[in-house]
């Protein structure tokens, strides 16, 4: 009997070897001129991945969930923590955009009250109109 994670693996090996003539283009136009080749060190980070189930999200998500005793929610929020970290890290606020962005969500609740006042029609006439 043929395991489904066998399966899986030959079936993505025989697309990467498929994909391959693209994927030597694609890295050679990608990354021209940048002699630290960003597009074919995340392709065989990926690449890898095929030849090693352990490397994927859901693998190392496994591994974390056995290793810790944590439970599914503890570990989600844990890893949501971190992410949230980490991308509120990589730019400070930018206090002109944050208000901009206070003052559309303010014109948005002002206009959706204004359109709940003006509304008219009873749920149950809605519902006819819209069934209709």
């Amino acid at each position: 009997m043929v395991e489904v994670g066998n399966v899986a693996n030959m079936v993505a090996a025989a697309i990467f070897v498929f994909v391959g003539p693209i994927q030597l283009l694609s890295r050679e136009l990608l990354d021209f001129g940048d002699p630290q080749r960003p597009y074919s060190a995340a392709l065989a980070v990926q690449a890898a991945k095929i030849n090693d189930t352990a490397l994927t999200p859901s693998a190392r998500m496994l591994t974390e969930l056995e290793t810790s005793g944590d439970s599914f929610f503890d570990l989600a929020l844990r890893m949501s923590s971190m992410h949230k970290a980490y991308f509120l890290d990589l730019y400070p606020p930018n206090e002109q955009r944050l208000t901009q962005f206070r003052a559309q969500a303010e014109e948005s609740l002002w206009a959706q009250a204004a359109m709940e006042r003006s509304d008219t029609l009873t749920f149950e006439h809605y519902l006819n109109q819209y069934l209709a």
